[in-house]
């Protein structure tokens, strides 16, 4: 007797539809993937390209929701522009960013000021001397070649989103990372902090959903609650998140970011931000440290790979 096991899935018109039963044998056939896993020959999952943080995670692993949590000017936006550099130009897959933080031509000056480098400043006020315009023309060469989409669209439904990656992968066929900044800026999240909770609870539900749909990762940006700035320690926790309750259950993966610079010019960290595992359904926690270039705003492995 094969044992077969079903899943339900919500179609298009609201209605619940069942999928086709899996065999136990299929099921069982993942297990395959531990041994190759184990034996080196499959990666476990999309690489950040941040060496440290993919030790401890595993890489970004298809079908799961990331959220990415700091206070204001702790470089939220920077960390996610980098992973979509990293995971395009190394992994060769393509990644999106819908932002309703940032334009596309404010984004495309952090991109070049990451890859020349050059204060993206100096960018967008066109203050470039005579040596520069050369390697501005080679930058923007070899990053027209990477897969990196931006949609600085300024509603973001979950419906937009989905429509939108579903005409990627299309041309496509996979993604590698679709990032959202931010997640309490999306349709949907304003009103009393009731309602606000249940709304973000509805989102945070439908990019999972999305994430799983897709077989990609869905990395959300989300504020932390000012709580944060009353306290001497100022090192975020899983409680800072605001609306907590629902992003910590739907999300895979949490990591909070911190830089102890922003809060004591003198300490011992400067230009060291901390990339804090608060939450892996997959494995350990704990923290890693990267370099982070206040002048150029992008982060950095702190330290070269080990061959």
């Amino acid at each position: 007797m094969v044992m077969k096991m079903a899943s339900y899935s919500k179609g298009e018109d609201g209605l619940n539809n069942i999928s086709e039963p899996t065999p136990l044998s299929d099921i069982l056939n993942a297990f395959k993937y531990i041994e190759q896993k184990n034996m080196g020959t499959t990666p476990s999952g999309v690489k950040t390209g941040f060496y440290d943080l993919d030790a401890v995670i595993g890489g970004f692993k298809p079908g799961k929701l990331i959220t990415i949590a700091g206070r204001p000017a702790m470089g939220k936006s920077s960390f996610l522009g980098n992973l979509a550099l990293n995971i395009s130009s190394q992994e060769r897959l393509p990644t999106v960013i819908f932002s309703l933080e940032m334009g596309k031509e404010e984004w495309g000056d952090r991109f070049l000021a990451n890859d020349m480098p050059i204060e993206s400043s100096f960018l967008q006020n066109g203050n470039i001397n005579k040596s520069q315009w050369e390697l501005l023309a080679q930058s923007i060469n070899k990053l027209s070649e990477l897969p990196i989409y931006i949609d600085d669209s300024p509603v973001l439904t979950l419906n937009s989103i989905r429509s939108k990656v579903k005409q990627l992968i299309a041309k496509h066929d996979r993604i590698g990372m679709i990032g959202i900044d931010y997640l309490q800026l999306m349709e949907g999240t304003d009103g009393d902090s009731f309602n606000l909770a249940f709304q973000i609870g509805k989102i945070t539900r439908g990019l999972k959903q999305l994430a799983r749909e897709c077989n990609t990762t869905v990395v959300i940006l989300s504020q932390l609650n000012r709580g944060v700035e009353s306290r001497n320690i100022k090192r975020p926790m899983m409680s800072d998140l605001r609306e907590s309750g629902r992003i910590e259950e739907d999300s895979d993966l949490v990591l909070l970011l911190y830089r102890d610079e922003y809060y004591h010019p003198d300490t011992v960290d400067r230009g060291i931000a901390e990339v804090i595992v608060a939450k892996n359904r997959s494995g350990a926690t704990g923290a890693i440290k990267l370099l982070f270039d206040a002048q150029f705003t992008c982060f950095k492995n702190l330290a070269q790979r080990y061959q």
